[in-house]
């Protein structure tokens, strides 16, 4: 074959057989196609969203940004909220969705903004969250406030004498 593309060509053919389309190509009669018209087609119904009040969080500031939340999400983060903020998180880290930079840059947006509403919350500490999507991949909303175990707090390093002064290096993949 001269041309790599015929070896595809040749397989379709053979997938439709030549008597189906001579069939209908003797079926169809151009002059007497009507094309579809949109009054003919019938309306898909769509439901209508639950009314929800607009989240807001920090609701009394001016932010220039803000994500959209889903009542589900609002809802699921209600349910570890007294647990979460035991553990050292804050309101911000849980419901904040206005900030100075769309989402999800910057690091301003809480949980809220990263539960779909079809997402679960799993294991809830003092330095993650862990969001459970609904094909079984498991991420992780980590708390800012709290420290990380693979952070070096290189100010503290440097305090105690340790030569080693370079930037955070990761000690763990979970």
């Amino acid at each position: 074959m001269a041309n790599p593309l015929q070896r595809y060509s040749c397989l379709g053919h053979r997938a439709i057989r030549r008597g189906v389309l001579v069939a209908a190509v003797e079926v169809l009669d151009p002059k007497a196609y009507q094309a579809p018209h949109i009054q003919d087609w019938e309306p898909t119904p769509q439901s209508e969203p639950a009314s929800v009040k607009a989240h807001l969080f920090p609701a009394d500031e001016d932010w220039p940004l803000t994500e959209s939340v889903t009542a589900q999400a609002l809802a699921q983060v209600d349910a570890i909220r007294d647990h979460a903020l035991s553990l050292g998180w804050t309101e911000a880290s849980l419901y904040q969705n206005r900030g100075r930079l769309r989402f999800p840059a910057g690091g301003e947006n809480g949980l809220v903004c990263f539960l779909h509403s079809d997402d679960q919350i799993g294991e809830v500490s003092a330095q993650s969250i862990e969001i459970i999507r609904p094909s079984g991949n498991r991420l992780r909303c980590y708390n800012r406030d709290a420290p990380q175990p693979w952070i070096r707090d290189t100010a503290a390093s440097a305090a105690q004498g340790d030569s080693d002064t370079s930037a955070p290096v990761p000690v763990s993949n979970k």
